[in-house]
């Protein structure tokens, strides 16, 4: 006797596939793929807001070398250049640990794996990304 191809039963709700031993719901990959771009927007979103936030603050520190910074006095002038800029670097930071935590998920379970681990190296490494950018901006802004 031959075996037919046959649908799904009736009574399943998730998306099946035919294996050798039976139905098997099949796994969707969103897991890793969203902590992926939760972490990718996280750090597109910290690039554009610190690049113009240390552009307004270098003038001051390199008029105030070998001093101890004013932390409120700078924090003053990044509210006067972008009011809203510690409110996206808030929300970049909670997205970033979402991201990190979706891809934690996403590569135990086996739901996007490798876009999960890739999820989690970056959001482990967008601290030290960040720093390298800042540093670039801020060498880039000072004057010659």
């Amino acid at each position: 006797m031959t075996q037919q191809a046959a649908a799904a039963p009736a009574s399943s709700p998730t998306p099946t596939r035919r294996t050798t031993y039976g139905w098997k719901p099949v796994k969707s990959p969103w897991p890793g793929y969203v902590g992926f771009v939760a972490v990718l927007i996280a750090m597109l979103i910290t690039f554009s807001v610190l690049g113009s936030l240390v552009d307004a603050a270098i003038p001051y520190l390199l008029a105030h070398q070998g001093e101890s910074v004013d932390y409120d006095y700078v924090m003053d002038i990044f509210y006067g250049v972008a009011p809203d800029a510690v409110m996206l670097i808030r929300i970049a930071i909670w997205l970033g640990i979402a991201g990190v935590i979706l891809g934690v998920v996403g590569a135990i379970i086996g739901r996007g794996r490798g876009m999960g681990i890739i999820a989690v190296v970056a959001g482990i490494l967008s601290p030290v990304i960040v720093g390298f950018y800042i540093g670039m901006t801020a060498a880039a802004s000072i004057p010659k």
